[in-house]
């Protein structure tokens, strides 16, 4: 599938669109972009439910989540309110739920 263009904000950030129109866009700061690019994350990217996804070379898996290191049993947080909001001054980690494992390490096993 062919990328969807990105474009760099006023402030430096990644906007990525979330669709084949481009009506919903997630933030990102440029170095994690590059970075989950450089681990295989596919740069089209979903909105599922409150959280982003992308196809991974071990599925898809919740951006903000592979972004913190999640591990099972900690909850993402946008400090914002904002689930599009992934620039790292705006995710925090708490524990505590049932989420699912979406972490570096998951991403990078062999």
């Amino acid at each position: 599938m062919k990328a969807r263009p990105i474009t760099i904000g006023p402030d430096g950030s990644v906007r990525v669109p979330l669709a084949r129109n481009g009506e919903a866009e997630a933030m990102i700061d440029f170095e994690d972009y590059q970075t989950l690019i450089s681990l295989g994350v596919s740069p089209n990217w979903q909105q599922t439910g409150r959280s982003v996804s992308a196809r991974t070379p071990k599925g898809n898996m919740l951006v903000g989540r592979i972004l913190m290191d999640a591990k099972a049993g900690q909850r993402m947080q946008y400090k914002d309110g904002n689930p599009l909001n992934l620039r790292r001054d705006n995710l925090s980690i708490r524990e505590g739920g049932f989420s699912v494992v979406n972490n570096l390490e998951q991403l990078t096993a062999a």
